[in-house]
């Protein structure tokens, strides 16, 4: 196996480690079963700062540099960026599903229990999106690796 193969066969089982189980949380105080509403109204812009041509980022979260890292070459690209904000979840998905079908990425799934998880995929890469909640902000992971 050549040394290219490897960091990338390391990377992705790196960036999936890291991932864990596909999750999403409750509200802090909600109890199980309470329904949460969320604001539907909320618009959210590209930020114009991307890593990736065909990766957008909501405007207003940065990116955290230490706990994010990206590889690209001729041949492929291999990412995990980290980004807070401030944004409902459900705004985030909205943006994200719309987003990233006009980057030509297709929608597989969600899936939602303490996290929520948008797995992408597009010719020959796959995207996965992570939307968690911490405390007054939220996190949003992005991996992408090939297929």
């Amino acid at each position: 196996m050549t040394a290219k193969k490897i960091i990338l066969v390391f990377s992705f089982v790196l960036m999936m480690f890291c991932l864990g189980c596909a999750t999403l949380g409750m509200q802090k105080g909600a109890a199980p079963g309470d329904e949460v509403f969320l604001d539907m109204e909320e618009v959210i812009a590209v930020n114009p700062d991307l890593r990736f041509d065909d990766l957008p980022i909501p405007t207003g979260f940065l990116i955290d540099i230490t706990n994010s890292y990206a590889f690209q070459n001729q041949e492929t690209r291999v990412a995990l960026l980290r980004y807070a904000g401030k944004n409902s979840a459900q705004s985030l998905i909205q943006f994200f599903v719309e987003q990233m079908s006009r980057y030509n990425w297709v929608l597989l799934n969600q899936v939602e229990f303490e996290k929520i998880i948008l797995n992408f995929e597009k010719a020959r890469e796959s995207c996965i999106v992570m939307i968690e909640p911490q405390r007054n902000k939220m996190l949003v992971t992005i991996s992408i690796a090939p297929r």
